[in-house]
């Protein structure tokens, strides 16, 4: 890859993306490397038992060839390598901390407590504007209580109560008709 090639990655899984591609393919430069070492091997047993044979030069010349072509693709793919490593940042800004873009571990302020005690921290408004909100609750709150929780809890009572006088009725009926059924009257 030639140093003026402009490099413009959408996002960060694109750029690993990236790297990782050209990890890939720097291994298979190196593995075809190393089988073109096994082939030099060969022809160097070749050229002790046929010293003359030109298939012999033929194929080292070939081999010469391939050998330089890895050689360059080695050296651009390390290029590469280098433009898309840790240490270049694509977008010119510095890299994160080593907790990334957070701001660290977020831990609540309180303090141990005894075995069954409550251990939240008290709840005590900050500001003016919390205060007052904690006030219209707190009134809200009591006239709730006090207006309409007491008879909506006496109205359901009411309710389940003939409620479950309707569902003892009923099984009643059923009971007895299925007695009639089986006694066949």
């Amino acid at each position: 890859m030639s140093e003026d090639r402009l490099i413009i990655q959408s996002s960060p899984e694109d750029f690993e993306a990236d790297r990782t591609a050209n990890r890939y393919a720097l291994a298979d430069v190196q593995e075809r490397n190393e089988k073109l070492d096994d082939i030099q091997n060969d022809i160097d047993k070749l050229r002790q038992l046929a010293p003359d044979d030109p298939r012999v030069g033929e194929a080292q010349a070939k081999l010469d060839t391939e050998r330089s072509k890895l050689q360059k693709k080695e050296k651009e793919l390390k290029q590469e390598q280098a433009q898309l490593s840790p240490g270049v940042k694509p977008n010119g800004y510095p890299p994160p901390g080593a907790s990334g873009n957070t701001v660290g571990i977020v831990v609540p302020k309180t303090e141990s407590a005894p075995p069954g005690a409550d251990s939240n921290p008290p709840v005590e408004t900050e500001t003016e504007e919390e205060e007052t909100y904690s006030d219209w609750a707190k009134e809200n709150a009591r006239t709730w209580l006090g207006e309409y929780s007491e008879p909506m809890h006496a109205f359901s009572d009411a309710a389940m109560s003939v409620g479950g006088d309707v569902a003892l009725v009923g099984g009643t009926v059923a009971g007895v008709g299925g007695l009639l059924i089986a006694t066949g009257i």
